[in-house]
């Protein structure tokens, strides 16, 4: 139905924006390793 398929889209968002956080929180780590080079 629909509703199930807004759901699966909501679930899918949080997954992709932890995903993002994820990869931020990498990048962030990434910099600060270059900067004390």
């Amino acid at each position: 139905s629909e509703d199930d398929v807004r759901r699966d889209l909501k679930e899918l968002d949080k997954l992709t924006q932890l995903k993002i956080d994820e990869i931020d929180e990498l990048a962030k780590y990434k910099e600060k390793d270059l900067m004390t080079i």
